[in-house]
């Protein structure tokens, strides 16, 4: 459930704590025990918090938050000190995910997502979207990204990128639209929730990603 819901923007787990935002418009950034214990409080009164995605090693989480006016992401570590911003932009950044190894970083940026390094350097383009790529998803070997494309006559499509090539795997082809992407630990499938057109009830779907074979233009390597 903690892997689902992590790519709802509202929650991530990791080292047996969770990490959620509570509130509205203001909201806070909290970490806690599943059973409710502990809970402390890393952000407080940030406007757009969203996003929260632990660094592998679980003493970092990145997250998104509109304090500097648009979307950006920024880090705090797991005891609230050290807040930080890690990729702001004047075209925004949304949906951090670390790599396994926890020296990279992917993100949505504008009209496509990005690699960049775990301190916001190198960044480099991975997609070019006509309407929107979102939900990266690192393979659990981080040479691939899952994601999902939403296009401009409304389909939204289950996707893998190979991060070093940049080529791109369309997996789902139906008109339900796919979301919340999560690999199998050995990376030879992928979990997602497939959904009727504008239907907030899915149900959990299986695929073998197989390898991405079609260059992304505009994208570089």
């Amino acid at each position: 459930l903690a892997v689902l819901t992590a790519g709802s923007g509202a929650a991530a787990e990791s080292r047996g704590r969770v990490a959620v935002v509570q509130g509205g418009d203001e909201s806070r950034l909290v970490v806690i025990h599943p059973d409710g214990s502990g809970a402390r409080t890393l952000v407080r009164r940030e406007f757009g918090l969203q996003s929260p995605a632990w660094r592998p090693d679980g003493r970092a989480l990145a997250f998104v938050s509109s304090r500097g006016g648009g979307p950006g992401i920024y880090v705090v570590n797991d005891d609230g000190t050290g807040l930080r911003p890690l990729l702001v932009t004047n075209r925004g950044a949304r949906d951090p995910a670390f790599s396994p190894d926890g020296r990279r970083i992917a993100y949505l940026g504008s009209r496509g997502l990005f690699v960049a390094r775990a301190d916001g350097s190198e960044r480099r383009r991975l997609t070019r979207a006509l309407l929107e790529d979102s939900e990266p998803t690192w393979s659990p070997d981080g040479t691939r990204i899952a994601f999902v494309r939403e296009t401009q006559d409304m389909r939204v499509y289950l996707c893998v990128a190979a991060v070093r090539t940049t080529r791109i795997r369309r997996l789902t082809r139906t008109t339900e639209w796919a979301a919340s992407p999560a690999w199998a630990p050995n990376g030879k499938s992928i979990a997602f929730v497939r959904m009727p057109v504008n239907s907030d009830v899915g149900r959990l779907a299986i695929m073998r990603p197989g390898r991405p074979r079609t260059a992304e233009p505009g994208a570089s390597p």
